[in-house]
């Protein structure tokens, strides 16, 4: 012995918390707000988050970003939540369609209808264009269609019954949790300690 004290063990930090991600998304699905929404997933993934909760309410949007958003949402390696706290209305549905666990407030509502061209730019368009752009709207009400019975209990029997995407239907949560389009209605609640932002527009 050379009279020094014997060497302590070490003792390693402990490795930081993962906290759960609430972000919250009320508004169109259009740019800037979806490319903000992208960072912000982004940016809590690389953090190492596991957990997203998304309290989401849209009046519709762009299809093509609505579209990518999706598939976006759905490439997250993550467990992710939409939570449903006020409307999902037209196209927004399919969006909302990417929670693993989707989830509504009782009061929500969901509205279904037929898609149709909404600018003023359409009044000029030509005879061709116009069966370009009817084409493209069967396409979208088509993939809308194939979604909500790949992610829910739909069938093309329903669509027809309930006339969805022939007229302006709107439907409540008792019905969202029958057709599966929700797993659950029940009050939105942010996790204590979780990190809490706003997706600005």
């Amino acid at each position: 012995m050379n009279g020094q004290p014997p060497p302590q063990p070490s003792h390693p930090e402990p490795p930081p918390q993962i906290r759960p991600v609430t972000l919250v998304f009320i508004g169109p699905i259009q740019n800037p707000a979806v490319k903000n929404l992208r960072t912000a997933c982004c940016n809590t993934i690389t953090s190492g988050t596991k957990e997203i909760q998304i309290l989401f309410s849209s009046s519709g949007g762009d299809v093509i970003e609505v579209f990518s958003l999706y598939n976006f949402l759905r490439a997250l390696p993550v467990k992710l939540t939409l939570h449903a706290i006020g409307y999902v209305d037209s196209i927004a549905m399919v969006v909302f369609l990417a929670g693993e666990q989707r989830l509504c407030s009782p009061d929500s509502t969901f509205l279904f209808h037929d898609f149709a061209w909404g600018t003023p730019a359409a009044v000029n368009l030509t005879r061709t264009q116009w069966g370009d752009l009817h084409g493209s709207l069967e396409r979208t009400k088509i993939r809308s269609q194939e979604l909500l019975k790949l992610r829910t209990s739909f069938k093309d029997e329903d669509f027809k019954r309930l006339e969805l995407f022939d007229k302006s239907v709107i439907q409540d949560a008792v019905f969202a949790k029958k057709m599966g389009v929700v797993q659950k209605v029940k009050d939105a609640i942010v996790p204590a300690g979780s990190i809490f932002a706003n997706i600005e527009f």
